[in-house]
């Protein structure tokens, strides 16, 4: 019922879309702020109060700060995860010559894979971020 939906209807989990830089881009944030800020149960409720209205405009673009913020974080970790990919390539290479022990194969791998996970991490923080923002 939390979701709107009947108790006995199955719901079905989809894959998280990742959010593109082209939809950041595409924010425009001081019209959104403006529609935001009229309908802000906060800002309705005391709209007689400098405070709130300050509040919520700082809360609002902190949000949007936060987004930008996770969206370099994101691009960070791509170029991390391009460098650990063209690394592991090469260790690949090296160990099938065999040039490297295995111990150096299996720290490029290693590091390989947590570049990917901490892209998926970014992924997900800059969505979160998204959502927080809508």
């Amino acid at each position: 019922m939390n979701l709107g939906q009947d108790a006995d209807i199955d719901l079905a989990v989809g894959i998280v879309p990742v959010i593109s830089k082209q939809q950041i881009s595409a924010i425009n944030v001081d019209a959104d702020y403006l529609t935001a800020k009229g309908r802000s149960y906060d800002v309705l409720l005391d709209s007689n109060s400098d405070n709130s209205k300050s509040k919520f405009k700082i809360d609002f673009y902190q949000t949007y700060q936060t987004l930008l913020e996770k969206q370099s974080a994101l691009a960070s970790a791509q170029q991390k995860r391009t460098a650990a990919d063209s690394k592991f390539k090469i260790s690949e290479l090296k160990y099938k010559m065999p040039s490297i022990s295995l111990l150096q194969y299996e720290a490029d791998k290693s590091e390989y894979l947590s570049q990917q996970i901490a892209v998926e991490i970014a992924e997900e923080t800059l969505t979160q971020a998204y959502r927080a923002y809508e």
